[in-house]
C-alpha cells in the first residue's frame, strides 16, 4: 500500500485556476488552509493549532478509518512533501 501511496503522491497535478501550472500533490494543501483555519476559529471561538485538521477529524467517517489512521496518513503526506521525490 505504501508503494501505491508513493505513486499517487509523486504524480504531477495541474492547477487549472493558475494557467494549468504543473505542481506536486501538496498544491491541495496550501491554497485554502488559512481561510479554513480562520473560519473554524470564528465558528468555535477556539484557537486551534490547525482548524483544518479539527474540521477533518470532526467529519471522519469512523466506519472506514479511525482518527489514528487519519493522523498517520497526514504525517505520511507531510513527510513525502518534505523528503519525497517526484516520479513525474
Amino acid at each position: 500500500m505504501f508503494e501505491n501511496a508513493g505513486y499517487l503522491l509523486g504524480k504531477t497535478y495541474f492547477d487549472f485556476q493558475s494557467n494549468r501550472t504543473a505542481m506536486a500533490f501538496d498544491v491541495f494543501h496550501f491554497g485554502y488552509q488559512q481561510t479554513l483555519d480562520e473560519a473554524m476559529r470564528e465558528r468555535d471561538g477556539k484557537l486551534y493549532i490547525t482548524g483544518t485538521g479539527a474540521l477533518w477529524i470532526e467529519d471522519i467517517f469512523a466506519e472506514y478509518f479511525s482518527i489514528e489512521d487519519f493522523v498517520l496518513a497526514d504525517i505520511l503526506c507531510f513527510n513525502y512533501s518534505v523528503f519525497g521525490k517526484s516520479t513525474g
